[in-house]
């Protein structure tokens, strides 16, 4: 479990370095903690919709499970955010 951790993490420092790069405007994490629940639910299923892709493509498990750890780094970047939002601070993953 704990390497599944690390994995997702990694995800979620990833994404705000590509953020930071230029890549894309906001994390999901940054769309939850500014209200627009539909545009970082957006963003998850675009993730989703890449299992589903690569999976028809039929990709290789690496692959398929690369998909799966973004999912899970944009579901807990939005979990984040809600936390942030109801207690005033972001819990620690």
């Amino acid at each position: 479990m704990s390497a599944l951790y690390d994995e997702i993490t990694a995800e979620l420092s990833r994404q705000v370095t590509l953020k930071a790069a230029g890549k894309f405007a906001e994390t999901a994490e940054d769309m939850m903690k500014r209200g627009a629940y539909r545009e970082a639910f957006d963003v998850l299923v675009e993730e989703v919709g890449e299992i589903a892709r690569a999976h028809n493509d039929s990709e290789s498990a690496l692959n398929l499970r690369k998909e799966w750890v973004q999912v899970a780094a944009v579901a807990c970047s939005a979990l984040l955010a809600l936390d942030y939002a109801m207690v005033g601070k972001a819990s620690a993953i």
